[in-house]
């Protein structure tokens, strides 16, 4: 589990939140805040500065989604902070408690600039608000916090493991399988260059997932280079290019402790994927 900082994103909104009728009036804070609660829990803890939330969130530009909680392979958990203006999506999360949804109407520009240290797009002007849609779903304790990261961590990496051995035993039966975070089984032999610490290797490659899903692929573009030994790639790629030779082609499979981790890559590779590789050795320069 990954806690995050709020400078970008903050919530968490159930279903409801999206079906509620808005025609009802919004109500505002002494810092002008506005705010309207769709569900109202009898709970009385509210998050404070330091704590960490679980939630799901929207944020809307009139009709216009620009960003939501989906975006980032769902709830999302995330460490409340000081409000870093009066009105601000801080102040309307510690207004908030367990199983609450509400929406809230926040000045755009104060955000983007505070929150996501930027400028606000072209199309909001001046005094436009953006609708945070927020539903919280949990706030955590400190061992609380600590036992759902080790266990949704536990439960990711054996998922992962599981699926890895699976597709070894499908693709590749004739290979035994032990304890390796890696294999790479080599497409055809050749007596070329042999790849080593400090060269550049210029490669083909497409990168797939378990399911034969395509992420990444240089076919049909230039080559792709890169210094072997700079930590320019994952470290997967370090191992398997120095057991090439120029001309080789290879097929690498490789867990996520050896790729992308407990991080992923973006929107484009989630934590804890075992990845595919088949990759072509041009040059060694």
């Amino acid at each position: 589990m990954k806690v995050k900082l709020f400078l970008s994103t903050a919530v968490m909104v159930v279903t409801l939140l999206w079906s509620c009728t808005r025609g009802s009036e919004y109500k505002q804070t002494e810092n002008g805040l506005e705010y309207k609660f769709f569900r109202k829990t009898e709970s009385v803890q509210k998050p404070k500065v330091g704590d960490v939330i679980q939630m799901r969130f929207r944020i809307y530009f009139e009709d216009s989604l620009l960003d939501s909680s989906d975006a980032l392979w769902g709830a999302v958990d995330m460490r409340v902070s000081e409000s870093k203006f009066k009105g601000g999506v801080e102040e309307a999360l510690m207004m908030m408690s367990e199983g609450d949804s509400a929406h809230f109407l926040i000045d755009a520009h104060k955000f983007y600039i505070n929150n996501k240290n930027s400028s606000a797009p072209d199309f909001i002007k001046i005094g436009d608000k953006l609708r945070f849609e927020i539903g919280l779903a949990k706030i955590f304790s400190d061992n609380e916090l600590e036992a759902k990261a080790m266990n949704e961590k536990q439960k990711a990496q054996l998922k992962e493991h599981q699926l890895f051995i699976a597709y070894m035993a499908a693709e590749f039966p004739d290979i035994t399988i032990d304890s390796s975070d890696y294999y790479i089984i080599k497409r055809n032999e050749n007596k070329g260059t042999q790849a080593q610490p400090g060269k550049t290797a210029l490669v083909h490659y497409t990168g797939k997932f378990l399911d034969g899903r395509v992420f990444d692929t240089t076919i049909g573009n230039a080559p792709f280079e890169f210094r072997i030994g700079a930590n320019k790639v994952i470290e997967a790629w370090e191992i398997a290019i120095l057991q090439m030779r120029k001309n080789e082609k290879i097929t690498l499979i490789c867990k996520s402790s050896l790729a992308y981790k407990d991080t992923g890559f973006g929107k484009i590779i989630p934590p804890y994927t075992s990845l595919v590789f088949e990759i072509e050795l041009l040059e060694i320069n």
